[in-house]
């Protein structure tokens, strides 16, 4: 297995039909271009049903949260 270079499908929420996003060495083991974090999945479905991926909120412990500590929407996938 190849923890570094993973694969996806996304569909709806304004995503792309057929968009492929980045490319993989020719092992398949790093990514080539365009790698992408799993924070930065998270923070694309927040972006695709219209919610701030930097949105905050407050736990039970009324301690300030990020709904995505980091990461960026995928925004070639739209």
């Amino acid at each position: 297995h190849w923890p570094e270079c993973y694969s996806f499908l996304v569909a709806g929420g304004g995503v792309r039909p057929g968009c492929v996003y980045g490319q993989s060495d020719r092992h398949g083991g790093w990514p080539k271009t365009d790698p992408v974090h799993p924070y930065d999945l998270v923070s694309t479905i927040y972006h695709a049903i219209g919610v701030a991926p930097d949105t905050e909120y407050h736990d039970t412990l009324n301690r300030p949260r990020r709904l995505v500590e980091s990461g960026q929407p995928i925004l070639g996938l739209f």
